[in-house]
């Protein structure tokens, strides 16, 4: 009689998150693919929990492909089987691409209260300052000559003393003309504010955070040029969610007016960073087939 595997429970790495949705689980067997369709359990950047139409073999490598909930995205991975009871299975991620792990961590981090830190973003970069808040730049100092002869010093003890007599008797004969040519305090300038901050996210996280989206009119002279393509934009997401400024940077001329349109309506969450809503900068790809017409 062929030997049980003995089931030991693994100590996850990371943590899960409820999320019921559907999840499709490709394995080869023999050389033939294997479809099993199921429902996800639960969650997380490192894997995930799953109840499957069929039955799947510990330390087997498959096929996951699932949706996150509330977004449009797709993640697709690779991964071994941890542990089978029953119906349900876990999966630990063993490849999958920077993008798909970075919307997956946002996803957990956005859905269940965990603010998104410095170390989640592509870079920080202040917004130019007004050129009324632009202070001088400090000039280098010159280097200092060591020493001096004897004259020059005995010169000049003379006259700093001279000048310190001259101003004793001029205080004590005239007190009122010299406190009157005193030069007045200077004001106290308080400090600027911080710039505020900008925040370079990756095009996949943008996308799911998409909360209005508007469908851009395919130009009738592309049409009938049968021209097609990706339009990529340049795009300035406000603390408010709205796009504030965009520039076309590649895809087909005839196309990009169309596309730029479009995107200036659309809306998304506010960005956060350490509680705080900050600008995003990111690029926008939108896309022109005509069989989808």
């Amino acid at each position: 009689m062929a030997a049980i595997p003995l089931q030991i429970p693994v100590r996850r790495r990371h943590p899960r998150y409820e999320l019921t949705s559907p999840v499709e689980v490709t394995v080869l067997r023999s050389g033939i693919p294997q479809n099993l369709p199921g429902r996800l359990v639960d969650a997380g950047v490192g894997g995930i929990s799953a109840v499957l139409s069929g039955d799947l073999y510990i330390g087997e490598s498959v096929g996951v492909e699932f949706s996150l909930f509330d977004t449009r995205q797709t993640v697709q991975a690779r991964a071994r089987v941890r542990y089978q009871d029953r119906i349900r299975c876990g999966l630990e991620f063993s490849t999958l691409s920077a993008g798909k792990l970075e919307l997956v961590r946002l996803w957990t981090e956005q859905g269940h209260g965990v603010m998104v830190s410095a170390s989640d973003i592509a870079r920080i970069t202040p917004v130019a300052a007004p050129q009324f808040l632009e202070t001088a730049r400090p000039r280098a100092a010159k280097p200092r000559r060591r020493g001096m002869g004897w004259t020059t010093g005995a010169l000049l003890c003379i006259a700093v003393a001279g000048i310190i007599t001259l101003g004793a008797w001029a205080y004590r004969h005239f007190p009122e003309v010299t406190r009157l040519v005193s030069p007045p305090a200077a004001p106290v300038t308080p400090a600027p504010e911080a710039l505020p901050l900008r925040v370079t996210v990756a095009s996949s996280v943008m996308q799911s955070l998409i909360t209005y989206r508007t469908v851009p009119v395919y130009p009738e002279l592309a049409q009938e040029k049968n021209i097609e393509g990706t339009v990529l934009l340049d795009t300035i997401v406000g603390k408010d969610g709205r796009v504030i400024d965009l520039r076309p940077v590649s895809g087909p001329p005839e196309l990009a007016p169309a596309a730029t349109e479009a995107v200036k309506s659309w809306r998304f969450s506010p960005f956060t960073l350490n509680g705080d809503a900050v600008e995003v900068e990111t690029t926008i790809e939108v896309e022109f087939r005509l069989q989808d017409r």
